[in-house]
């Protein structure tokens, strides 16, 4: 009893947490009607039944009753650990560091979490992050044992469980073969770095209107504007914009910053001589205030926050003027995880100084560190995919941000070394990774990538080679080609007869852009064998409905019988097969969609042992709770569902289904109404002829050519599933 009485504690602060920190509303922060220490229970309960999936049932009423069981509950316990939080209000950072104490413990220096909260520990972090809960567990920890001046802030960014018994498993070994290479490294972390020290970057500005543009307007476009979505222009005014969200967290950081060190910031308002240090900090507060709610005027400014942070950088060649604000201790082991110590010592400092007797940073101005946390969190949940919402189309609009504001040399130096050798350098466990990358379309441009990510960047860049022995063994590559939808298949030519219509094959161009990538692969196992040997197969990914598996075929095919054998200083070098991996079955319109998808990917590609299906989640998926979940309703292009019946058809014969003599009868006549409504009804007689005409022309070297004139143009499903099989074939 005692033990799902604390599991219901920690949903419901998991749930407030959430509530609290990712849904309020940042202006009311910035303009202080909302304060981080005094958060009415009404307020909270609106605003999580609203937004929390735990509390969909309850009334506000009821809601608001366990907000103030929780309020209550810190302040009795607040009585005996020297924190101050207000009875019947919610203190966020009281509230957030009862949550963190309930996930989280200390083992030898080291915060790990609780293996029974992995999961809750899940849900939270999934929506605010790992820096900021775990800088509060060091924080809240080292006040505890009486310490405010850590210098080790070079912790792992993946927070480690305490299940020891699970432990030693994994230090057995453990292989990782599916690796992409964004989503293995910390780009959100690296990605604030960069925006919170460059505030004028017309490339990040540009990237933060776009991001904008394509979730904001296109919803004020549903709800307000109608059609008049190009009227919206320029959105750094507005005060939720992302720009105006950037300024202003940028702004906050130096303020705070230069307040925890004492150094005097030239924030644009005269003081007289003979003003008092405090007269002259509460003035440069209330512009630094009039500023947050002002986006024009912080606009106006943005240069003299960039000279603030230049003047703290001090010309150092950091990614992070925050690295010069303390005295830093990087341990050994994590010299590379020594960039986010900057961040991670503000988090840490602040959420310390709110709990001190004598704090540096006054009530407002630790309310300013609470906005900071709210548009931290709100751009993260443009990089990182934080919703609930399903399909692929939703993961790759986010996967697509994730490079956005890593374009520097820097940026992709530390990307790469924390993407591969480090986590081989500190997990000595992990036997074998398979690290996805894009070919491009030429084989030097592909040996660039390769050696790129193959330097060591802690070595001399002029002194390359390639890993060791040992160390090759434990990761290759895969290049991953990326599939695109068909861009038209209609193309319009104007000339003396009029508009005429050129037919062109299904992904003609794309088509055309796999073969010159797999030819440039081929080409690259030819000239550059040694760093061919580290390419250990292909695969396809991302988007797969509008691209059909058939679409590689040829390309796969080719690459996977490709051999290679070299012989250099007498010494005879075999570059290895390709092995083949196909992401398939992924996300469908229909389940039968999904299952001819994977079908035809073993069938076509020619997918054969050792090779590899990823995901194929349509071979997993009980089809009546998948269309009872879709209200017995399917929105699928009648064309895709003409082939689905075609392929069910097929599948029933070839497996020699019993007792489905019903279902197939159900199917041929659902074939003949759909190939009739698609095909029949839009021919016309002289287009067959013309068909016809050229199939002779043709195949005029074959005698059943001479037959084609008399073909009675009936196509049975039989006809259709004999032509199916023959799109693994190249069109022409």
């Amino acid at each position: 009893m005692v033990n799902h009485e604390n599991d219901s504690t920690v949903e419901n602060l998991c749930a407030l947490v959430r509530a609290l920190f990712c849904e309020v509303d940042i202006s009311n922060v910035l303009s202080g009607e909302v304060v981080f220490d005094c958060i009415s229970c009404e307020r909270a309960a609106r605003l999580a039944v609203k937004t929390q999936k735990l509390y969909e049932w309850c009334s506000e009423l009821e809601c608001q009753k366990r907000m103030e069981a929780i309020s209550d509950g810190m302040w009795r316990r607040d009585r005996y650990r020297m924190r101050r939080s207000i009875r019947g209000k919610i203190h966020v950072f009281e509230l957030l560091a009862d949550l963190v104490e309930c996930l989280l413990l200390v083992q030898n220096s080291e915060i790990l979490c609780r293996y029974e909260e992995v999961l809750n520990w899940r849900e939270l972090i999934q929506s605010v992050g790992e820096e900021i809960p775990v800088s509060t567990m060091y924080a809240i920890c080292d006040l505890a044992r009486g310490e405010s001046a850590r210098k080790n802030f070079t912790w792992d960014f993946v927070t480690k469980q305490n299940n020891e018994a699970l432990n030693m498993i994994l230090r057995r070994g453990i292989s990782d073969h599916h690796m992409h290479l964004w989503p293995s490294v910390p780009y959100f972390q690296v990605s604030w770095l960069n925006l919170m020290n460059r505030i004028l970057d017309g490339d990040y500005v540009r990237r933060l209107n776009w991001i904008d543009r394509t979730e904001w307007n296109i919803k004020q476009k549903a709800l307000n504007f109608g059609d008049r979505l190009e009227d919206i222009q320029e959105t750094a005014g507005r005060i939720d914009s992302l720009v105006t969200l950037h300024r202003q967290a940028a702004l906050i950081r130096v303020y705070l910053c230069s307040r925890l060190k004492g150094f005097d910031l030239n924030l644009w308002e005269k003081s007289e001589e003979n003003d008092l240090r405090e007269d002259k900090q509460r003035k440069i507060l209330q512009r630094v205030q009039y500023l947050l709610i002002h986006p024009e005027e912080l606009y106006i400014e943005s240069s003299r926050i960039q000279n603030e942070i230049a003047s703290l950088r001090q010309d150092a060649d950091e990614i992070d003027y925050m690295l010069r604000m303390f005295e830093g201790r990087p341990v050994k082991s994590q010299n590379a995880y020594a960039v986010f110590s900057g961040e991670r010592w503000f988090l840490y400092s602040v959420v310390q100084d709110i709990y001190l007797t004598h704090p540096k940073l006054n009530q407002q101005e630790q309310n300013l560190f609470y906005a900071y946390l709210l548009i931290m969190i709100r751009l993260r949940s443009k990089l990182v995919q934080t919703n609930q919402r399903v399909g692929f189309d939703n993961f790759q609009r986010i996967q697509q941000r994730k490079g956005y504001f890593l374009g520097d040399a820097q940026s992709t130096e530390l990307i790469m070394r924390m993407a591969i050798r480090e986590p081989l350098r500190q997990k000595p466990y992990l036997r074998e990774m398979e690290v996805r990358i894009t070919p491009r379309d030429t084989a030097e441009k592909i040996l660039q990538d390769i050696l790129a990510l193959e330097r060591d960047h802690t070595e001399d860049p002029m002194d390359f080679k390639f890993p060791g022995e040992q160390e090759q063994k434990r990761y290759y590559y895969v290049l991953h080609f990326i599939k695109q939808p068909d861009e038209g298949l209609d193309r319009l030519r104007q000339s003396a007869e009029g508009t005429v219509f050129l037919l062109e094959y299904r992904h003609t161009q794309f088509r055309k852009k796999v073969k010159k990538t797999a030819q440039a692969i081929m080409l690259f196992r030819e000239r550059y064998s040694e760093a061919a040997c580290r390419v250990g197969g292909i695969d396809a990914c991302s988007q797969e409905i509008g691209c059909r598996p058939g679409v590689f075929a040829t390309a796969f095919r080719t690459l996977g019988e490709h051999s290679c054998v070299r012989e250099e200083f007498g010494q005879k070098l075999t570059v290895p097969r390709l092995r083949k991996t196909y992401h398939v079955g992924e996300d469908f319109l229909d389940l039968a969609d999904g299952l001819r998808a994977i079908d035809e990917a073993v069938l076509f590609l020619n997918l054969d042992y050792g090779d590899r299906l990823g995901h194929a989640l349509a071979l997993c998926i009980e089809p009546k709770s998948w269309y009872e979940a879709k209200k017995m309703q399917i929105s699928i292009p009648v064309q895709d569902y003409l082939d689905n019946i075609a392929w069910l058809y097929h599948a029933l014969r070839r497996y020699r289904v019993p007792g489905q003599e019903n279902v197939v009868h159900f199917l041929e006549k659902e074939f003949e109404y759909y190939f009739n409504r698609i095909y029949l009804s839009n021919f016309r007689e002289e287009e067959l002829d013309s068909i016809m005409d050229a199939a002779v022309k043709d195949y005029q070297d074959d005698r059943a050519a001479e037959r084609y004139h008399k073909h009675s143009c009936i196509f049975t499903i039989e006809h259709y599933c004999g032509s199916w099989m023959l799109r693994g074939d190249h069109p022409s």
